[in-house]
């Protein structure tokens, strides 16, 4: 009951504070950005940013999942640790910059692409050094701190750009490499913020640089390894294509991005629920005790938001981009609908896949990443060069649900997980009275965003009378208020 009210609260916690932040700066900053210079310019940004995704696997070869299990199952373990995998992050944060580069020299990016291309590298490295920094801040429980600072680095990011896109008297000649050297500030910032809250825990040396360390280390978080670089082949590989097999100085790319953002700022909600999730399940199995309390609950919650976000973004997708976008067409509209349908199958694996990352069966999961992975080049070799944008968005909607069910098929095979029918059934009806009601507010005459405002509470209180929330649920939530 502990380990499911602290998921709760911290979750609406984290989910609150994201809310509030990330989205305002993907749609008040990056999209001003987008905006700014065009479709072809951050074309290429975006293109070369999933190039270097790509590589991700060098830069934290699983180690921020592994340290998130590791440390949960004994939080003593961060005094030796610690310093040792902060020194073994810099070493490997040096080796992908470069081998980054390298690569794409050799592949044939022009200098000017490079120079780009380097600097983004380094906002790479900086973002997981934050994120690891996280993982000891849950895994030792401190879930409250953790949900607090979650969204610091694009709170700075909102800051700073914010002013350079919005306020400052000569915004128009806002720049790419002004954007990535605001990023670069805040990811910055916010890792000296998160180390702060670990030091005191960890008791120890600063930072030790060891080889032997590094290549043990390493070979411990293999398996979390090669989760990482199937992940980011079939979740990024799309937006590579799209600049490589297009002649089209990245307009299509640009297109893409703009549809993905929303996918990507989805995306991260969910992907909090796999963060906390993760040490929590950790924490369960190395207790034997029963997951399937917390992943009911965790279900709940995710299938409730991420219902609402999919239909309301899919129904008001052509009032939303050209809101947003002013090179908006019904194109992008179009582009939207698969977005969010791919986000919806994303949503839910995050609940599976942290519980099979937990449980330690890499091997299974990496057989369903791997079919994910041919499936997504396959479908992007063939649909790209006919559908451009659509293309890319096709294949990701069909790589997602393969590898959303496969995952829910492992999970439930090996951790021997009740199906709940009556939440089946709940979620059903919740869908199709959701998908309703947000049509007839859509056409109710009102201005959009009143008329979305209300379609998302109306959903919200259907769920309540459904009984997707469950008394349980909401029961947590008053003992721990209580408690308070």
């Amino acid at each position: 009951m502990g380990l499911n009210r602290d998921f709760l609260v911290n979750i609406i916690l984290l989910v609150v504070i994201n809310l509030l932040i990330k989205p305002l700066y993907l749609f008040g900053i990056d999209a001003r950005v987008h905006n700014i210079v065009g479709n072809e310019e951050y074309g290429l940004y975006f293109a070369l940013f999933n190039f270097i995704f790509l590589f991700q696997v060098i830069n934290d070869p699983g180690i921020q999942n592994y340290n998130s299990r590791f440390i949960a199952q004994d939080p003593k373990r961060i005094t030796f640790h610690f310093p040792r995998i902060l020194g073994s992050k810099v070493l490997l944060g040096l080796m992908f910059i470069a081998l980054t580069v390298i690569i794409a020299y050799l592949i044939g990016y022009e200098f000017s692409k490079l120079k780009i291309l380097a600097l983004i590298a380094v906002n790479f490295f900086l973002a997981t050094l934050f994120i690891y920094l996280r993982t000891n801040i849950s895994a030792l429980g401190m879930y409250r701190k953790d949900s607090y600072i979650s969204a610091l680095d694009k709170l700075i990011m909102i800051i700073i750009l914010g002013y350079l896109t919005w306020i400052y008297p000569d915004w128009k000649s806002f720049t790419i490499y002004w954007f990535i050297y605001g990023q670069m500030v805040a990811y910055t910032i916010a890792c000296i913020a998160a180390l702060v809250l670990v030091m005191p825990h960890a008791k120890s040396n600063l930072i030790v640089f060891s080889w032997s360390y590094l290549i043990k280390l390493v070979k411990q978080s293999a398996p979390y390894a090669f989760v990482i670089l199937l992940v980011a082949i079939y979740l990024r590989i799309d937006g590579v294509m799209l600049e490589r097999l297009l002649d089209d100085n990245g307009q299509q790319a640009g297109i893409y991005a703009a549809a993905y953002r929303f996918f990507e700022a989805a995306g991260m909600l969910a992907y909090l629920f796999g963060a906390l999730l993760l040490p929590m399940y950790s924490t369960l199995i190395s207790k034997k005790k029963s997951v399937t309390t917390l992943t009911l609950t965790s279900l709940r919650a995710i299938l409730i938001m991420s219902t609402i976000i999919t239909v309301s973004l899919i129904v008001f997708r052509n009032d939303i981009m050209p809101f947003i976008y002013d090179e908006a067409t019904l194109y992008y509209g179009k582009i939207l609908i698969y977005m969010m349908l791919a986000f919806f199958a994303v949503a839910i694996s995050h609940i599976y896949g942290s519980l099979i990352i937990a449980n330690g069966s890499l091997k299974e999961l990496n057989v369903i990443f791997i079919l994910g992975v041919i499936l997504n080049v396959i479908l992007n070799l063939w649909l790209i060069p006919v559908k451009g944008a659509e293309g890319a968005a096709i294949a990701t909607v069909a790589t997602q649900y393969l590898v959303t069910l496969g995952q829910i098929y492992l999970a439930h095979s090996q951790m021997k997980l009740q199906i709940d029918y009556s939440l089946i059934a709940k979620s059903i009806v919740f869908g199709f009275l959701c998908v309703l009601s947000t049509i007839l507010w859509h056409n109710s005459g009102l201005y959009w965003i009143i008329s979305m405002a209300l379609s998302i509470l109306f959903c919200l209180g259907i769920s309540l009378l459904l009984g997707v929330v469950d008394k349980s649920m909401l029961s947590m939530l008053r003992k721990q208020n209580a408690d308070s």
